[in-house]
């Protein structure tokens, strides 16, 4: 495992579930489970989000087999998602195959 410390900017964004009472005082564990980080120079106000300060990250990196397995982990779901659509277009088509095939029959 590697450590790494860095600076980004936090932010909530408009259905955030953070009360103005929670930023002055609230639980540390919801204000940071419920903020979004950018690079510290990014403009995100655009988008309707609010930069609420800066925030002094410690990551704690996994070892490369565990994001490499979450990795092919993810190709999986999102392969068979695409199976899974694939084969509910090919069932409409088939649909209508069989439905004009019935009006020459």
């Amino acid at each position: 495992m590697r450590t790494v410390q860095g600076t980004a900017a936090a932010w909530i964004i408009e259905y955030c579930p953070i009360t103005p009472q929670d930023l002055k005082s609230g639980d540390g564990d919801k204000l940071v489970q419920n903020i979004l980080l950018s690079r510290p120079n990014q403009k995100m106000e655009q988008h309707g989000w609010v930069r609420i300060g800066d925030a002094q990250i410690t990551l704690t990196i996994r070892e490369a087999n565990e994001i490499v397995g979450g990795q092919v982990e993810a190709l999986k779901a999102q392969k068979q998602k695409v199976i899974a659509d694939a084969e509910v277009e090919a069932n409409k088509i088939e649909q209508r195959i069989q439905s004009l095939l019935a009006i020459t029959a």
